[in-house]
């Protein structure tokens, strides 16, 4: 006999279904296990990343893969989107107007259950706790174990406005909602005990952490993911490509994937080599200022692959180069209004072709290393990783490199040190795009419109300067 209010039991069989999940998601198994441990202790999950980082489907699959047995599907994850606008009428409910369904249209007022109670109540038969009998949702042809709820941007909602009420549920595991059936104002409904909230939150948004209730961190445990590091790089670049080709009919794509190590295969397919290696430098250096997940890497390359068999289009450099810029721009562009014009300044070098060192020079004299030691500590760590030396021998370089004259020294030998120190900055700096990059002009002259829109630039800051030599 089925017990009408089960606990959270542990899943079986989780070595398997984590690897399950890491198919189709580079998320770490300590992640999974850390969120799962969670759960089964009673709390509540916020996911915690920044954008495109997976966390929703994350908490989609994690509700339904890892408690799936041969009789239930898991629990379905049952995703709303918060808002600034919302209020306890869309967490717990609210008297709303309704237009009649017969021929006199008169509008009635009744009672609309928000997400928590609307979730709650699929569990139970005919949404009434009281007959303690649980409701085994059918789904999509699968039978699930009941439902979750799926917050997704969480960090929208005003927490105090919206949340109050259901933190004072959750600690009496009951809700007091309106009734439309029965003849009463109120009635009793009980969370069960197997029920959870997962929330996912985008951690760029600093004023939402600080700003967290403790009813909320009482309730909530809080798991951060990040963005894969750049040691992962072909296993993340695996998950890209692989995502990116679903449904576009291209096996030749499909030949570049080592799916037993899930792993990119390099030099497989030249062309594609070209704009994925091209794609994740330049995700590399931007995730340098602003964290960013791999659906925003998807998302490019699989417009830039759908582009590319729209348009069949075959050893055409120029006008493969030309859709990538087009891409980037649509995706990458609006991710960068938040960012510093300083990181603007930096970004618009980088993607101009012009040379990191000709930055130093401009950027790095002794008065001003310290306003833009930032920008160069990102400049650093990038052309670290992808030169696989050590931070530490980069910065010695920079660090102490002067471009101005000394009151001691001659002319003769200022010019001389300048030159030998130039030289030092241009072989630290300039070997980060490999002499394999693209043009990318629409990303550029979009980036300076922004910068001239924020009115600190002038034309002529943005020619192209000539490299150091």
């Amino acid at each position: 006999m089925t017990e009408h209010d089960p606990e959270l039991k542990f899943p079986t069989n989780i070595e398997n279904k984590i690897k399950e999940i890491q198919k189709d998601l580079l998320v770490d198994e300590d992640i999974i296990y850390q969120i799962v441990g969670e759960l089964i202790a009673g709390k509540n999950i916020l996911l915690m990343g920044p954008v495109g980082s997976g966390k929703t489907a994350l908490s989609k699959k994690i509700s339904e893969i890892l408690w799936r047995d041969d009789e239930f599907a898991g629990f379905l994850s049952k995703p709303f989107t918060a808002h600034s606008e919302w209020t306890i009428a869309d967490v717990i409910g609210g008297i709303a107007p309704k237009i009649s369904e017969d021929k006199s249209g008169k509008v009635q007022f009744t009672y609309k259950p928000g997400c928590v109670v609307e979730t709650v109540s699929d569990n139970w038969m005919n949404g009434d706790s009281e007959l303690k009998q649980r409701n085994f949702v059918n789904s999509k042809g699968k039978k699930y174990r009941g439902t979750w709820l799926l917050i997704d941007e969480f960090n929208r909602a005003n927490i105090d406005k919206s949340f109050g009420e259901m933190f004072t549920a959750m600690e009496y595991n009951k809700l007091r909602i309106s009734d439309n059936k029965n003849n009463i104002s109120t009635r009793e409904l009980r969370i069960p005990k197997n029920y959870r909230i997962i929330g996912t939150l985008n951690s760029t948004d600093k004023h939402f952490l600080t700003e967290l209730s403790n009813a909320l961190k009482r309730r909530f445990a809080m798991v951060e993911i990040s963005y894969p590091t750049y040691e992962e790089k072909y296993r993340e670049l695996y998950h890209v490509v692989k995502s990116s080709v679903k449904n576009l009919n291209i096996p030749k794509i499909e030949e570049s994937l080592d799916k037993d190590e899930q792993m990119y295969l390099i030099n497989k397919n030249d062309e594609l080599d070209r704009i994925v290696e091209n794609l994740y430098t330049v995700m590399f250096f931007v995730r340098q200022m602003k964290p960013l997940g791999t659906s925003l890497l998807i998302s490019i390359l699989r417009g830039v692959l759908a582009t590319q068999k729209l348009r069949n289009i075959s050893n055409n450099e120029v006008l493969l180069d030309k859709i990538f810029d087009d891409c980037l721009k649509s995706h990458l562009i609006p991710q960068f209004e938040d960012l510093k014009t300083k990181q603007l300044e930096l970004l618009n070098y980088f993607f101009s072709k012009k040379k990191l060192s000709s930055y130093r020079n401009r950027f790095g004299s002794d008065e001003q290393y310290d306003q833009y030691e930032e920008e160069f500590r990102n400049i650093m760590n990038f052309t670290a990783k992808i030169n696989g030396v050590k931070i530490a021998e980069i910065r010695k370089k920079i660090k102490h490199v002067s471009l101005d004259k000394k009151e001691t020294e001659s002319g003769e030998d200022f010019s001389k040190r300048q030159k030998d120190e130039k030289a030092a900055i241009r072989d630290t700096f300039d070997s980060y795009w490999k002499g394999n990059n693209p043009a990318l002009p629409i990303v550029t002259a979009k980036i300076t419109e922004m910068n001239k829109d924020r009115g600190n630039l002038v034309d002529q800051e943005y020619d192209e300067t000539e490299n150091i030599e």
